[in-house]
């Protein structure tokens, strides 16, 4: 799917005061954030929470865990620019980040292509998504992970199961110069990134607040979640 969009001529949107990256953090607050979301999400599963709407659902939920959204441009290219910005600190590069998940589907089709109908229909799929503006989906968040080594957070507006951790199936990383925008270095393997999601159609970035010295505790934690099921690369 693909939808015009005048939003991308505007400039992009930077960090308020208030707001830090969550790689800015240092590991072991980044840690403790990431326990705390894990946490809630296990509460959660166990209470039904009042009906809302979505972005006031997620925007609430991120409150309470001291964290916020870093908004994208709604110009098709959300999921995209939410990685960019986690990866190398901007939304600008999301075409890099585009590019790197269209080959890591093309160069993995037995993977990839299993998903759809026949091989001709992937390959519609691939054409498709190369172009600029066509949303990004469940396949390629799952190829930006594997891509880049990267370990995704995924907090959602969905009133149950709301936090979702993708991990790469593959420890092989081998990079391609294309998929790092010029003059910048590699993300190193298994950098976490943290991405909103406001059902069923925006991601953003998520941000942790400066202000505050730690996510609001919730006991002890949890045991890590179970990543997201599918089937092992070759």
């Amino acid at each position: 799917r693909r939808r015009a969009s005048r939003v991308a001529l505007e400039p992009l949107p930077t960090l308020s005061r208030q707001q830090v990256r969550m790689s800015q953090l240092g590991e072991a607050r980044r840690g403790d954030m990431v326990a705390n979301v894990e946490k809630a999400s296990k509460l959660a599963r166990d209470r039904r929470e009042p009906e809302t709407k979505p972005d006031a659902a997620l925007e609430a939920r991120l409150g309470t865990l001291n964290l916020s959204q870093h908004m994208m441009q709604g110009d098709g290219n959300c999921q995209f620019r939410a990685f960019a910005f986690n990866l190398f600190g901007t939304q600008s590069h999301h075409l890099v980040v585009r590019r790197a998940a269209c080959e890591q589907m093309a160069a993995h089709v037995e993977y990839f292509a299993a998903f759809f109908a026949d091989e001709a229909e992937f390959r519609d799929y691939l054409r498709g998504m190369a172009r600029d503006r066509t949303w990004g989906d469940e396949l390629t968040l799952r190829a930006v992970v594997e891509a880049y080594g990267c370990v995704a957070h995924v907090l959602t507006s969905e009133a149950q199961n709301w936090y979702l951790v993708y991990t790469p199936e593959s420890t092989d990383v081998d990079l391609a110069a294309s998929s790092v925008p010029e003059n910048y270095q590699a993300p190193p393997q298994g950098k976490e990134v943290f991405l909103s999601y406001v059902s069923p159609v925006h991601y953003n970035a998520v941000v942790a607040s400066v202000a505050s010295k730690g996510a609001p505790a919730y006991g002890e934690a949890p045991p890590t979640p179970r990543p997201i099921d599918s089937p092992r690369l070759s």
